[in-house]
């Protein structure tokens, strides 16, 4: 949805850029996709990062052999 030439994947541009969500490790009100934090591109953090979901197909009480 960007046009190449609006800056956004610029690694030039220093401006903060907005994340979602925090970590295990902050506190649990940010533990949320819908918190939001800005943080400067070249800025490494712990508490940034994305999630993997997997949902279990097997019925209740099944188990693998």
């Amino acid at each position: 949805p960007y046009v190449d030439n609006d800056s956004r994947n610029d690694p030039g541009v220093h401006e903060n850029r907005v994340v979602r969500g925090g970590s295990w490790r902050d506190r649990p009100h940010r533990a949320s996709a819908s918190f939001r934090l800005a943080y400067r591109p070249y800025q490494g953090v712990y508490n940034v990062g994305f999630r993997v979901v997997c949902e279990d197909e097997q019925p209740d009480g099944a188990r693998d052999p």
